[in-house]
């Protein structure tokens, strides 16, 4: 029998298709650090060559299972609706943003190195870097410590397009390559 090597493109075909422990975490590095862009396709595309992996923020994730995905999709029903003149979707109901932010604090468990842009203009290597906890409900900006922080107050930290692709990456469960992986601890 010919062996089997789990590529990243075996790996990318499979993804729907094997079972995984829900309990298990993540490592996740947002898509413009890493260099990568969205297709048209709606597929990550290689851009441009990523930031220095010191400062990459690395947020901790825990999938979302097949029931809580199947209750996100019935409250989202009749909300969606798909042009197939134009093949977009366009959303009609705010539970939409609900949802996003309902999966990003259900599967946000660690958040380290984001930079904080307080608005002076430094660059992005001299910017205060936030740090979240989920177990021990901590938040640290640079030398600032708030604990007892809840998960949508970590969720103010973060714009809608991160919130989003964080989302997604909860949704589809988003790994990282073993190069990405590799000098991220």
């Amino acid at each position: 029998m010919k062996e089997v090597r789990l590529t990243d493109d075996v790996r990318k075909r499979l993804r729907d298709s094997v079972a995984f422990t829900i309990d298990a975490m993540f490592k996740y590095v947002p898509r413009a650090y890493r260099g990568y862009v969205i297709d048209d396709d709606g597929n990550e595309k290689k851009e441009y060559d990523p930031l220095p992996k010191s400062l990459w923020p690395v947020f901790v994730l825990k999938a979302r299972d097949g029931i809580a995905s199947a209750e996100s999709e019935d409250e989202l029903k009749g909300c969606i609706e798909f042009d197939q003149t134009k093949k977009t979707v366009k959303a009609d109901s705010p539970k939409t943003g609900a949802i996003r932010t309902k999966t990003v604090t259900d599967g946000l468990y660690e958040i380290k190195n984001l930079p904080v842009d307080d608005g002076s203009g430094r660059p992005i290597e001299e910017m205060a870097k936030l740090c979240y906890d989920r177990k021990t409900s901590k938040i640290t900006i640079g030398d600032t410590v708030r604990e007892n922080v809840t998960e949508i107050e970590v969720l103010r930290y973060m714009n809608p397009a991160l919130q989003t692709e964080i989302a997604n990456a909860i949704t589809r469960r988003s790994t990282l390559t073993e190069d990405e992986l590799r000098g991220l601890e």
